[in-house]
């Protein structure tokens, strides 16, 4: 996961030690998705009026974190969120965002009580509801990582919309989300997991139940012994993704046992048992000799390869791990899509121009975030589904200028969900084989779903 961070004016080896737990990763923090400055001419009475606001999402699904609004009510104000168009017209309803008691006039923050994803590309509305109180309006404010559009009232009286030459005073933070990863090993007695990356706090549970609530990006340990069957990783925030990790038993052994991880660009080896002491060997150097069981942190070295693990007593075993690249790439070998640049995110203010894809579905399994696949091509059995960006000149933008043809690894049907419209409309497209791909032509940034 790539990190932007934005001001919002408002509103070689290392020497290591046993049982060195590695630095947690870094994942997403809040981005200012537009913002304003404190300043304001006026208001409206929430009495007669009611406002709302549209803007337009970037290339990435996020997650609200926070709304500012300069405002006053002495009873409840609720923030609903709608769909909108790129005209900035009130659509359909989704959810409410929150309802508090917000007092006196001045800077209050909204915050949703339960996640709230906003999707790529797509056009939002949020209104306030309150029967009294008062709403600031001043200059526009200013687009920092979405598309501020602009901010209507709407008169009680007359239940019309109307433009305004200002606009309520709104700061609207978001998180991107990260991919849930995560692996389960033992350490002697102990269930440890290692989450390098995902949207948490986390839950682990296995088929007894809750293991451990509160679990963060990094080492978990569960304390044993410990007979553990299905165990499941849970994100608490963004798309709520859960993560099956296997099943253990853990419990001390002479059987040599040794896992990696990666954390972010480097590597972690966990020695679950055997026979102490035991020689830590990477790419033919010895990092570690005569140590026991626990986390051993080799620093970024991209490719890490002859990972082996020495038992000094006992029947001298030796384990050799698999060679590791960190962080893992997503694709290996042959990309499961042609036609577009394959990557894990995108990065608007540093990717190159170019067409970009991301898998949000595969084989049936929710990859990238919840809710990307209608129901209904769900049912139909998703083979691949992949998430269309185009970038230029630093910028997300939907059109194309004419068609591009995108491939899919797989033989079956083909639907185009068309971004520029909200909530996307889908099309089947005609397609042919290429080389055991299903390719298709398309105008415009969007989702693609190959199925059964």
């Amino acid at each position: 996961m790539r990190l932007f961070r934005f001001a919002s004016f408002f509103v070689v080896l290392f020497m290591l030690t046993p049982l060195f737990i590695a630095p947690q990763p870094a994942h997403a923090t809040a981005q200012t998705a537009f913002s304003s400055t404190y300043t304001w001419y006026g208001g409206y009475n929430t009495a007669f009026y009611q406002f709302g606001f549209s803007f337009l999402t970037n290339s990435t699904t996020d997650e609200i974190v926070g709304l500012d609004l300069i405002l006053s009510s002495s009873s409840p104000m609720t923030l609903n969120l709608y769909t909108s168009d790129a005209t900035g017209n009130q659509g359909t309803f989704i959810t409410t965002i929150a309802t508090q008691n917000v007092g006196t006039f001045g800077l209050h923050t909204f915050t949703p009580t339960t996640p709230i994803l906003l999707q790529p590309n797509s056009y939002y509305w949020i209104q306030t509801e309150a029967t009294t109180g008062g709403i600031a309006v001043g200059d526009q404010p200013t687009s920092d990582y979405y598309t501020y559009i602009k901010g209507r009232l709407y008169d009680i009286s007359s239940a019309t919309w109307f433009d305004i030459p200002g606009s309520p005073r709104p700061t609207l933070r978001v998180d991107s989300l990260d991919p849930l990863s995560a692996s389960a090993t033992c350490l002697g007695n102990d269930l440890v997991v290692t989450i390098p990356t995902g949207d948490g706090d986390f839950e682990i549970r296995d088929d007894s139940g809750l293991l451990m609530g509160n679990a963060t990006t990094g080492v978990n340990t569960i304390t044993g012994p410990i007979n553990a069957s299905n165990i499941t990783v849970t994100e608490t925030r963004g798309d709520q993704t859960t993560l099956p990790v296997g099943s253990l038993n853990c419990y001390i052994s002479e059987e040599l046992s040794a896992s990696t991880a990666c954390m972010g660009n480097d590597l972690l080896v966990i020695i679950g048992n055997g026979n102490a002491p035991f020689n830590l060997s990477v790419n033919g150097a010895l990092v570690q000799g005569g140590v026991g069981v626990g986390f051993y942190y080799v620093p970024d070295a991209d490719i890490f390869a002859n990972i082996t693990v020495q038992e000094l007593a006992g029947d001298s075993q030796t384990l050799t791990l698999p060679d590791t690249t960190c962080p893992t790439p997503l694709a290996v070998n042959e990309s499961p899509a042609v036609g577009c640049e394959f990557v894990g995110d995108v990065d608007i203010f540093a990717s190159a121009d170019n067409t970009y894809c991301r898998t949000v579905m595969k084989n049936g399994a929710v990859t990238g975030y919840a809710g990307a696949v209608p129901q209904d091509l769900i049912n139909l059995g998703v083979i691949l589904a992949v998430d269309v960006y185009r970038m230029q000149g630093g910028q997300s933008i939907t059109e194309f200028g004419g068609y591009t043809q995108i491939c899919l690894a797989g033989t079956g049907r083909l639907f185009y969900l068309d971004a520029r419209t909200s909530p996307r409309t889908i099309n089947e497209l005609i397609t042919e084989n290429i080389n055991g791909m299903t390719c298709g032509w398309i105008p415009a940034v969007g989702t693609l779903v190959l199925t059964n």
